[in-house]
Protein backbone atom coordinates (compact mmCIF):
# COMPACT_ATOMS: atom_id res chain seq x y z
CA UNK A 1 0.00 0.00 0.00
CA UNK A 2 2.77 2.03 0.81
CA UNK A 3 4.57 1.55 -2.13
CA UNK A 4 1.37 2.37 -4.33
CA UNK A 5 0.49 5.34 -2.00
CA UNK A 6 4.07 6.98 -3.10
CA UNK A 7 4.18 6.18 -6.64
CA UNK A 8 0.83 7.94 -6.72
CA UNK A 9 2.42 10.61 -5.32
CA UNK A 10 5.03 10.62 -8.06
CA UNK A 11 2.71 10.43 -11.36
CA UNK A 12 0.77 13.67 -9.55
CA UNK A 13 4.31 15.56 -9.07
CA UNK A 14 4.75 14.92 -12.82
CA UNK A 15 1.37 15.87 -13.43
CA UNK A 16 1.37 19.43 -11.48
CA UNK A 17 4.97 19.99 -12.77
CA UNK A 18 3.66 19.67 -16.39
CA UNK A 19 0.96 21.99 -15.60
CA UNK A 20 2.66 24.43 -14.39
CA UNK A 21 5.54 24.30 -16.79
CA UNK A 22 2.38 25.29 -19.22
CA UNK A 23 1.51 28.15 -16.94
CA UNK A 24 4.84 29.78 -17.00
CA UNK A 25 5.47 29.60 -20.58
CA UNK A 26 1.37 30.89 -20.97
CA UNK A 27 2.33 34.08 -18.48
CA UNK A 28 5.88 34.49 -18.68
CA UNK A 29 6.63 35.51 -22.41
CA UNK A 30 3.54 37.18 -23.27
CA UNK A 31 4.22 39.86 -20.70
CA UNK A 32 5.26 43.22 -22.39
CA UNK A 33 7.96 45.42 -20.63
CA UNK A 34 6.58 48.76 -19.86
CA UNK A 35 8.73 51.73 -18.26
CA UNK A 36 7.62 51.72 -14.46
CA UNK A 37 9.24 52.42 -11.65
CA UNK A 38 11.65 48.96 -11.23
CA UNK A 39 12.45 49.52 -14.81
CA UNK A 40 15.35 51.86 -16.93
CA UNK A 41 13.16 54.49 -18.13
CA UNK A 42 13.30 55.53 -21.64
CA UNK A 43 15.97 57.52 -23.37
CA UNK A 44 13.73 60.52 -23.68
CA UNK A 45 13.56 60.67 -19.67
CA UNK A 46 17.23 62.07 -20.02
CA UNK A 47 16.65 64.38 -22.99
CA UNK A 48 17.29 68.28 -21.92
CA UNK A 49 14.52 70.64 -20.53
CA UNK A 50 14.75 73.64 -22.59
CA UNK A 51 13.69 75.73 -19.76
CA UNK A 52 16.51 74.68 -17.49
CA UNK A 53 18.69 76.95 -19.33
CA UNK A 54 16.67 79.93 -18.64
CA UNK A 55 18.75 82.19 -16.25
CA UNK A 56 17.59 81.83 -12.49
CA UNK A 57 14.57 79.75 -13.72
CA UNK A 58 13.64 76.16 -11.03
CA UNK A 59 14.44 73.11 -12.60
CA UNK A 60 11.99 71.44 -14.20
CA UNK A 61 11.08 67.69 -13.62
CA UNK A 62 12.26 64.46 -15.62
CA UNK A 63 8.83 63.27 -17.85
CA UNK A 64 9.06 60.26 -19.90
CA UNK A 65 7.43 62.17 -22.70
CA UNK A 66 9.08 62.81 -25.48
CA UNK A 67 7.85 66.09 -25.65
CA UNK A 68 6.07 68.55 -22.71
CA UNK A 69 5.06 71.84 -22.59
CA UNK A 70 3.30 73.76 -19.66
CA UNK A 71 1.96 77.02 -19.51
CA UNK A 72 0.86 79.52 -17.59
CA UNK A 73 -2.85 80.80 -18.89
CA UNK A 74 -3.29 83.27 -17.33
CA UNK A 75 0.44 85.17 -18.58
CA UNK A 76 0.61 82.92 -21.35
CA UNK A 77 4.55 82.28 -19.98
CA UNK A 78 5.83 78.22 -21.26
CA UNK A 79 6.93 77.38 -17.74
CA UNK A 80 8.36 74.17 -18.88
CA UNK A 81 9.80 73.21 -22.62
CA UNK A 82 10.85 70.10 -23.70
CA UNK A 83 11.00 69.34 -27.34
CA UNK A 84 8.19 71.32 -27.88
CA UNK A 85 8.68 71.87 -31.46
CA UNK A 86 9.10 68.66 -32.27
CA UNK A 87 6.55 66.86 -34.57
CA UNK A 88 4.58 63.97 -33.27
CA UNK A 89 1.16 62.35 -34.07
CA UNK A 90 -1.20 63.51 -31.82
CA UNK A 91 -3.74 61.08 -31.58
CA UNK A 92 -7.12 61.79 -30.25
CA UNK A 93 -6.16 65.22 -28.95
CA UNK A 94 -7.05 65.79 -32.69
CA UNK A 95 -10.47 65.98 -31.44
CA UNK A 96 -9.71 69.30 -29.74
CA UNK A 97 -9.16 71.10 -32.50
CA UNK A 98 -12.41 69.63 -34.44
CA UNK A 99 -14.71 70.40 -31.63
CA UNK A 100 -13.54 73.91 -31.39
CA UNK A 101 -14.84 74.34 -35.21
CA UNK A 102 -17.52 72.44 -34.93
CA UNK A 103 -18.58 75.22 -31.90
CA UNK A 104 -17.80 77.75 -33.44
CA UNK A 105 -19.51 76.83 -36.65
CA UNK A 106 -22.40 75.32 -35.72
CA UNK A 107 -25.66 75.56 -33.09
CA UNK A 108 -26.38 73.21 -30.22
CA UNK A 109 -29.34 72.22 -31.98
CA UNK A 110 -28.07 71.66 -35.71
CA UNK A 111 -28.72 67.95 -36.87
CA UNK A 112 -25.96 66.03 -37.73
CA UNK A 113 -27.17 62.65 -39.86
CA UNK A 114 -24.49 59.98 -40.40
CA UNK A 115 -23.68 58.87 -44.16
CA UNK A 116 -22.20 55.72 -45.29
CA UNK A 117 -19.17 57.25 -45.82
CA UNK A 118 -18.58 58.99 -42.07
CA UNK A 119 -19.55 55.49 -40.79
CA UNK A 120 -17.33 53.49 -43.48
CA UNK A 121 -14.02 56.20 -42.58
CA UNK A 122 -13.26 54.84 -39.43
CA UNK A 123 -11.13 51.52 -38.24
CA UNK A 124 -13.91 48.70 -37.24
CA UNK A 125 -11.69 48.59 -33.90
CA UNK A 126 -11.88 52.49 -33.19
CA UNK A 127 -13.73 54.28 -30.56
CA UNK A 128 -17.23 54.83 -31.40
CA UNK A 129 -20.80 54.97 -30.09
CA UNK A 130 -22.60 52.78 -32.32
CA UNK A 131 -24.07 55.56 -34.82
CA UNK A 132 -26.21 54.33 -37.01
CA UNK A 133 -26.91 54.88 -41.00
CA UNK A 134 -29.14 57.82 -41.34
CA UNK A 135 -29.10 58.46 -37.87
CA UNK A 136 -29.72 61.89 -36.35
CA UNK A 137 -27.80 63.26 -33.65
CA UNK A 138 -27.73 67.49 -32.31
CA UNK A 139 -24.32 68.92 -32.37
CA UNK A 140 -24.17 69.32 -28.81
CA UNK A 141 -24.34 65.90 -28.45
CA UNK A 142 -21.62 65.37 -31.00
CA UNK A 143 -19.34 67.47 -29.08
CA UNK A 144 -19.71 65.64 -25.92
CA UNK A 145 -19.33 61.95 -27.96
CA UNK A 146 -16.06 63.94 -29.44
CA UNK A 147 -14.86 65.13 -26.53
CA UNK A 148 -15.94 62.18 -23.50
CA UNK A 149 -16.33 59.16 -25.45
CA UNK A 150 -13.80 60.02 -28.46
CA UNK A 151 -15.81 59.13 -31.22
CA UNK A 152 -14.12 58.63 -34.11
CA UNK A 153 -17.52 58.08 -36.64
CA UNK A 154 -19.44 61.45 -34.81
CA UNK A 155 -16.21 63.64 -36.16
CA UNK A 156 -16.67 62.19 -40.03
CA UNK A 157 -20.23 62.74 -39.28
CA UNK A 158 -20.01 66.21 -38.36
CA UNK A 159 -17.14 67.40 -40.76
CA UNK A 160 -19.83 66.45 -43.43
CA UNK A 161 -22.28 68.39 -41.46
CA UNK A 162 -20.49 71.64 -41.73
CA UNK A 163 -17.93 71.48 -44.81
CA UNK A 164 -20.28 69.15 -46.96
CA UNK A 165 -17.14 66.43 -46.88
CA UNK A 166 -14.90 65.05 -44.30
CA UNK A 167 -11.61 66.61 -46.62
CA UNK A 168 -13.07 70.17 -46.77
CA UNK A 169 -13.62 69.94 -42.78
CA UNK A 170 -9.95 68.98 -42.77
CA UNK A 171 -8.88 71.98 -44.82
CA UNK A 172 -10.78 74.12 -42.37
CA UNK A 173 -8.70 72.48 -39.52
CA UNK A 174 -5.31 73.05 -41.35
CA UNK A 175 -6.67 77.26 -41.98
CA UNK A 176 -7.35 77.19 -37.99
CA UNK A 177 -4.12 75.98 -37.07
CA UNK A 178 -2.08 78.54 -39.12
CA UNK A 179 -4.45 81.28 -38.22
CA UNK A 180 -3.44 80.37 -34.41
CA UNK A 181 0.10 80.50 -35.11
CA UNK A 182 0.87 76.75 -35.60
CA UNK A 183 3.82 76.58 -37.78
CA UNK A 184 4.47 72.86 -37.53
CA UNK A 185 1.23 71.09 -37.98
CA UNK A 186 -0.90 69.20 -40.63
CA UNK A 187 -4.24 67.46 -40.37
CA UNK A 188 -5.49 64.42 -42.36
CA UNK A 189 -8.56 63.76 -40.51
CA UNK A 190 -10.75 65.09 -38.10
CA UNK A 191 -10.32 62.16 -35.38
CA UNK A 192 -6.66 61.26 -35.05
CA UNK A 193 -6.06 58.12 -36.61
CA UNK A 194 -3.08 57.24 -37.78
CA UNK A 195 -2.24 59.44 -40.45
CA UNK A 196 2.12 60.16 -41.66
CA UNK A 197 0.63 63.19 -42.86
CA UNK A 198 -1.22 63.83 -39.70
CA UNK A 199 0.97 65.44 -36.98
CA UNK A 200 1.53 68.74 -34.59
CA UNK A 201 3.51 69.63 -31.83
CA UNK A 202 3.11 69.90 -28.70
CA UNK A 203 4.01 73.51 -28.52
CA UNK A 204 1.05 73.82 -31.33
CA UNK A 205 -1.73 71.68 -29.44
CA UNK A 206 -0.94 73.93 -26.85
CA UNK A 207 -2.11 76.71 -29.11
CA UNK A 208 -4.98 75.24 -30.09
CA UNK A 209 -5.97 73.87 -26.64
CA UNK A 210 -5.81 77.54 -25.35
CA UNK A 211 -7.81 78.61 -27.82
CA UNK A 212 -10.43 76.11 -26.99
CA UNK A 213 -10.58 77.39 -23.19
CA UNK A 214 -11.13 80.69 -24.15
CA UNK A 215 -14.08 79.47 -25.75
CA UNK A 216 -16.93 79.18 -22.90
CA UNK A 217 -19.12 76.59 -24.45
CA UNK A 218 -16.07 74.45 -24.94
CA UNK A 219 -14.82 74.76 -21.00
CA UNK A 220 -18.62 73.21 -20.35
CA UNK A 221 -18.46 70.51 -22.62
CA UNK A 222 -14.13 69.32 -21.54
CA UNK A 223 -15.20 69.74 -17.84
CA UNK A 224 -17.81 67.31 -17.95
CA UNK A 225 -17.52 64.22 -16.58
CA UNK A 226 -20.67 62.18 -17.62
CA UNK A 227 -23.33 62.77 -20.45
CA UNK A 228 -26.43 61.27 -21.61
CA UNK A 229 -27.91 60.79 -25.46
CA UNK A 230 -31.26 59.63 -25.37
CA UNK A 231 -32.31 56.89 -27.39
CA UNK A 232 -33.20 57.84 -31.06
CA UNK A 233 -35.52 55.90 -33.52
CA UNK A 234 -32.61 53.89 -34.83
CA UNK A 235 -30.49 53.26 -31.51
CA UNK A 236 -33.07 52.54 -28.69
CA UNK A 237 -30.82 52.61 -26.05
CA UNK A 238 -29.28 55.76 -23.64
CA UNK A 239 -26.11 56.34 -24.57
CA UNK A 240 -23.87 56.83 -21.11
CA UNK A 241 -20.76 58.92 -21.91
CA UNK A 242 -17.76 59.18 -19.52
CA UNK A 243 -14.99 61.22 -19.21
CA UNK A 244 -11.82 59.14 -19.79
CA UNK A 245 -9.50 62.02 -18.66
CA UNK A 246 -8.73 60.23 -15.07
CA UNK A 247 -7.02 63.08 -13.82
CA UNK A 248 -10.58 64.61 -13.31
CA UNK A 249 -11.86 61.57 -11.66
CA UNK A 250 -11.91 61.27 -7.67
CA UNK A 251 -12.20 57.27 -7.93
CA UNK A 252 -8.96 56.52 -9.37
CA UNK A 253 -4.97 56.89 -8.62
CA UNK A 254 -4.27 59.59 -10.95
CA UNK A 255 -7.10 62.03 -9.71
CA UNK A 256 -4.92 65.70 -9.36
CA UNK A 257 -7.24 67.99 -7.12
CA UNK A 258 -8.02 71.40 -9.60
CA UNK A 259 -7.39 69.20 -12.89
CA UNK A 260 -10.56 70.93 -14.92
CA UNK A 261 -10.03 68.30 -17.65
CA UNK A 262 -8.69 68.15 -20.96
CA UNK A 263 -8.64 65.12 -23.53
CA UNK A 264 -6.63 61.71 -23.94
CA UNK A 265 -5.05 60.45 -26.90
CA UNK A 266 -3.59 57.05 -28.10
CA UNK A 267 -3.14 55.25 -31.42
CA UNK A 268 0.09 52.49 -31.98
CA UNK A 269 2.02 55.19 -33.78
CA UNK A 270 1.15 57.78 -31.30
CA UNK A 271 1.45 56.08 -28.19
CA UNK A 272 0.11 57.89 -25.38
CA UNK A 273 -0.80 62.08 -25.64
CA UNK A 274 -2.56 64.45 -22.80
CA UNK A 275 -3.64 67.92 -22.78
CA UNK A 276 -5.03 68.89 -19.15
CA UNK A 277 -6.17 72.23 -17.86
CA UNK A 278 -5.39 72.39 -13.94
CA UNK A 279 -6.57 75.40 -11.50
CA UNK A 280 -5.27 75.88 -7.84
CA UNK A 281 -5.48 79.33 -5.93
CA UNK A 282 -6.35 81.65 -8.90
CA UNK A 283 -3.95 80.09 -10.97
CA UNK A 284 -4.38 78.44 -14.43
CA UNK A 285 -2.14 76.07 -15.96
CA UNK A 286 -2.05 73.93 -19.60
CA UNK A 287 -0.22 71.07 -19.99
CA UNK A 288 0.44 69.25 -22.96
CA UNK A 289 2.99 65.56 -23.13
CA UNK A 290 2.98 63.70 -26.58
CA UNK A 291 4.78 60.27 -27.02
CA UNK A 292 4.16 58.81 -23.19
CA UNK A 293 4.06 55.04 -22.92
CA UNK A 294 1.16 53.95 -20.15
CA UNK A 295 0.67 55.24 -16.71
CA UNK A 296 3.40 57.99 -17.48
CA UNK A 297 1.09 60.04 -19.90
CA UNK A 298 -0.68 61.05 -15.64
CA UNK A 299 2.09 60.90 -13.71
CA UNK A 300 3.87 63.14 -16.07
CA UNK A 301 1.95 65.60 -16.26
CA UNK A 302 1.30 65.56 -12.40
CA UNK A 303 4.90 66.57 -11.86
CA UNK A 304 4.38 69.12 -14.29
CA UNK A 305 1.52 70.64 -12.42
CA UNK A 306 3.33 70.11 -9.54
CA UNK A 307 6.10 71.81 -10.62
CA UNK A 308 3.97 75.07 -11.58
CA UNK A 309 2.06 75.34 -9.03
CA UNK A 310 4.92 75.30 -6.58
CA UNK A 311 7.54 76.66 -7.85
CA UNK A 312 8.33 81.01 -8.40
CA UNK A 313 9.36 81.77 -11.82
CA UNK A 314 11.39 85.28 -12.50
CA UNK A 315 9.49 87.89 -14.06
CA UNK A 316 10.17 88.30 -17.69
CA UNK A 317 12.41 85.21 -18.51
CA UNK A 318 10.17 83.23 -20.19
CA UNK A 319 9.30 82.63 -23.59
CA UNK A 320 5.48 83.45 -24.52
CA UNK A 321 3.26 80.59 -25.92
CA UNK A 322 2.15 82.91 -28.83
CA UNK A 323 5.63 83.81 -29.26
CA UNK A 324 6.44 82.25 -33.25
CA UNK A 325 8.75 79.42 -32.88
CA UNK A 326 11.63 78.50 -35.25
CA UNK A 327 9.90 76.11 -37.93
CA UNK A 328 11.37 72.71 -37.73
CA UNK A 329 12.46 70.17 -40.12
CA UNK A 330 11.83 67.27 -37.98
CA UNK A 331 10.52 63.92 -39.99
CA UNK A 332 6.93 62.48 -39.01
CA UNK A 333 8.10 59.59 -36.31
CA UNK A 334 7.66 55.66 -37.87
CA UNK A 335 5.61 53.86 -35.12
CA UNK A 336 8.32 52.34 -32.61
CA UNK A 337 8.33 48.73 -32.57
CA UNK A 338 7.20 48.05 -29.09
CA UNK A 339 3.85 49.91 -29.44
CA UNK A 340 2.56 47.13 -31.43
CA UNK A 341 1.94 45.05 -28.73
CA UNK A 342 -0.08 47.44 -26.65
CA UNK A 343 -3.75 47.31 -26.44
CA UNK A 344 -5.70 50.41 -26.43
CA UNK A 345 -7.14 52.49 -23.25
CA UNK A 346 -10.19 52.44 -24.46
CA UNK A 347 -9.95 56.47 -25.54
CA UNK A 348 -10.44 57.46 -28.72
CA UNK A 349 -8.05 56.18 -32.18
CA UNK A 350 -7.62 52.60 -31.11
CA UNK A 351 -7.40 54.10 -27.24
CA UNK A 352 -9.25 53.83 -24.86
CA UNK A 353 -8.26 53.79 -22.92
CA UNK A 354 -5.83 52.67 -21.90
CA UNK A 355 -5.50 56.00 -21.61
CA UNK A 356 -7.52 54.09 -20.66
CA UNK A 357 -3.90 54.76 -23.96
CA UNK A 358 -7.27 54.56 -24.92
CA UNK A 359 -6.44 51.21 -22.04
CA UNK A 360 -3.30 53.70 -23.11
CA UNK A 361 -7.50 53.24 -22.36
CA UNK A 362 -3.00 54.69 -18.92
CA UNK A 363 -3.73 52.90 -15.55
CA UNK A 364 -0.86 51.26 -13.65
CA UNK A 365 0.21 49.35 -16.65
CA UNK A 366 -2.14 46.32 -16.52
CA UNK A 367 -0.11 43.61 -18.60
CA UNK A 368 -2.11 41.80 -20.84
CA UNK A 369 -1.97 38.00 -20.99
CA UNK A 370 -1.94 36.52 -24.04
CA UNK A 371 -1.48 32.58 -24.17
CA UNK A 372 1.47 31.01 -27.03
CA UNK A 373 0.23 27.45 -28.77
CA UNK A 374 2.97 25.87 -27.30
CA UNK A 375 1.93 26.86 -23.69
CA UNK A 376 -1.78 25.51 -24.79
CA UNK A 377 -0.33 22.18 -25.73
CA UNK A 378 1.80 21.73 -22.82
CA UNK A 379 -1.59 22.55 -20.79
CA UNK A 380 -3.64 20.23 -23.21
CA UNK A 381 -1.50 17.15 -22.94
CA UNK A 382 -0.82 17.78 -19.39
CA UNK A 383 -4.71 17.77 -18.88
CA UNK A 384 -5.18 14.78 -20.86
CA UNK A 385 -2.62 12.95 -19.03
CA UNK A 386 -3.95 13.64 -15.72
CA UNK A 387 -7.34 12.30 -16.99
CA UNK A 388 -5.78 9.15 -18.36
CA UNK A 389 -4.20 8.18 -15.11
CA UNK A 390 -7.30 9.01 -13.10
CA UNK A 391 -9.25 7.22 -15.17
CA UNK A 392 -6.82 4.24 -15.02
CA UNK A 393 -6.69 4.42 -10.91
CA UNK A 394 -10.40 4.47 -10.43
CA UNK A 395 -10.89 1.19 -12.85
CA UNK A 396 -8.23 0.08 -10.30
CA UNK A 397 -10.01 0.74 -7.41
CA UNK A 398 -12.93 -0.54 -9.02
CA UNK A 399 -11.13 -3.95 -9.57
CA UNK A 400 -10.24 -4.29 -6.04
CA UNK A 401 -13.33 -3.53 -4.75
CA UNK A 402 -14.77 -6.61 -6.74
CA UNK A 403 -12.10 -8.76 -5.73
CA UNK A 404 -13.05 -7.63 -1.87
CA UNK A 405 -16.78 -8.49 -2.50
CA UNK A 406 -16.01 -12.41 -4.38
CA UNK A 407 -13.13 -12.95 -1.50
CA UNK A 408 -16.20 -12.51 1.57
CA UNK A 409 -18.98 -14.36 -0.37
Amino acid sequence: MKTKFLRGMHIRKILCSALALGLAAAIVPACPVYATDSTEPPAAYYEAVQTDSLADWPQGPAIYAESGILVDLDTQEILYSKNIDKQLYPASITKIMTTLIAIESSAPEDPVTFSQTALDSIEWDSSNIGCRLNETLTMEQCWYAMMLNSANEVCCGVAEQIAGSIDAFVDLMNQKAAELGCTNTHFANPNGLPDENHYTTAHDMALIANAAYENETFRQVFTTRQYEIPPTSQYTETRYLYNHHKMMQPDTEYYYEGCLGGKTGYTEAALNTLVTFASRSEKTLLCVTMRTQGRQVYTDTASLFDYGFSQTFPDGEAALLNGTPTPTETPVPEPSADAADRSSDGDGDIDSAPADPETAEQKTASLPVRIPLTAVFVIALGLLLFRICSGIRRRKKKRRRRRRKSGRT
